[in-house]
């Protein structure tokens, strides 16, 4: 579940919960898992290094979140991208989720005070 492994900062269950998140998308419920398989999905499809600086790369990071985290998605990524032009929202509800998700990663690879880097 995660990179725990890697931590250098303390791992807790909320953390990790924040790593993924449920959505309804047309009645259906997704589950979206930010994880390092959903980055390499998003190299894979858009052919460019893992980064939410465009609004092309937040699209297929949120279709690839939704891959990574739930089993036999029937979901095309051009009827993913029709459903978003129909809600908008749910753009939105993806970035909060990413944003959480992003910043329970950043707590879990934050130094610990005295662990012996010279960075205090």
């Amino acid at each position: 579940m995660g990179w725990g492994f890697l931590a250098k900062g303390k791992v807790t269950n909320q953390n990790i919960d924040k790593m993924e998140r449920k959505i309804s998308i047309k009645g259906v419920q997704y589950t979206m898992k930010h994880c390092v398989r959903a980055r390499m999905m998003h190299e894979s499809i858009s052919g460019k290094m893992w980064s939410l600086d465009t609004m092309s790369d937040q699209y297929i990071y949120f279709y690839s979140c939704i891959l990574a985290g739930t089993k036999n998605v029937k979901l095309e990524f051009d009827e993913f991208l029709n459903i978003m032009d129909e809600n908008p929202a749910l753009l939105k509800e993806f970035q909060e989720f990413a944003s959480d998700a992003l910043k329970a990663e950043a707590a879990f690879l934050k130094p610990k005070k005295g662990d012996g880097s010279g960075k205090n």
